[in-house]
């Protein structure tokens, strides 16, 4: 079928994994947070890194 040096399904989960972190780091900046340190951590952590921005409260303005 095609010549990937690995198995499609890898690619598919590998690329639901970067938006789950994309995700995450729009929750974090909404939030108050900074998007680019939420950005890397995202895409490090993926569902994780989308469920602690889910459950962290907002921070406080200064």
């Amino acid at each position: 079928m095609s010549n990937l040096p690995f198995n499609p399904t890898l690619y598919l989960l590998f690329n639901l994994h970067c938006l789950l972190g994309g995700m995450a780091a729009v929750v974090a900046a909404r939030k108050g947070y900074s998007l680019g340190r939420w950005l890397i951590w995202g895409l490090l952590g993926g569902t994780g890194t989308l469920i602690v921005s889910v459950v962290m409260p907002r921070q406080a303005k200064q």
